[in-house]
């Protein structure tokens, strides 16, 4: 049996919500193959890599490092950028395995 695929393909709007969705979870761990960043620049590495069409909120990005860090895929730990207190988000073992 052949299963159908229901969702268009080829819409923006079938991977607008894959991005709000699961797919955000690939993007944030391949943003942290690249080094550890900070919200903020995972979010601008991910804009920059979709070319603008997608631009994650700040409620798409840190829930979705939240669940991650508790998961342990993703530590965080806190540095001083630019005399600002920021968090700084990398890939664990468990994480880089998963990605």
């Amino acid at each position: 049996m052949v299963s159908k695929i229901s969702a268009n393909l080829a819409g923006v709007d079938h991977w607008a919500a894959l991005i709000k969705k699961s797919t955000s979870r690939y993007f944030l761990l391949d943003m942290l193959a690249q080094g550890p960043m900070h919200g903020y620049e995972i979010a601008k590495s991910i804009e920059d890599f979709c070319d603008g069409w997608c631009k994650p909120t700040d409620g798409m990005i840190y829930p979705t490092l939240k669940e991650m860090v508790a998961g342990g895929y993703v530590e965080c730990t806190s540095e001083v950028i630019g005399g600002r207190q920021r968090k700084v988000y990398s890939h664990t073992n468990k994480g880089h395995k998963a990605y």
